[in-house]
């Protein structure tokens, strides 16, 4: 999360105040709660997104990953690759 803050005014259920005071030590509230809203706004982007694409994938535009076992190839491909690429990439910083 960014350096900058900026100071806001909310409102929230007692209930919800004293359950955020018994779990969370008074000098790090502010932070927490910042945590935990990022997180969810986070997932909140992430479901838009999703529901805003639902449907992009046609199975006729992949018949390359009708199966399974289709599936679990193309995901041990990447993975390999990945391999691959952190391999080159440790090979150059032992040379620097």
């Amino acid at each position: 999360m960014s350096a900058k803050t900026e100071k806001l005014s909310i409102t929230i259920p007692k209930e919800v105040a004293e359950m955020l005071r018994e779990y969370v030590p008074s000098g790090k509230i502010s932070s927490y709660v910042a945590e935990v809203l990022e997180s969810q706004l986070l997932w909140e982007r992430q479901k838009r997104a999703l529901e805003k694409y639902a449907g992009a994938w046609k199975d006729e535009d992949h018949p390359d990953l009708k199966t399974p076992e289709d599936t679990q190839r193309f995901i041990r491909e990447i993975r390999d690759r990945d391999i691959e690429r952190l391999e080159r990439l440790r090979k150059l910083w032992d040379e620097e």
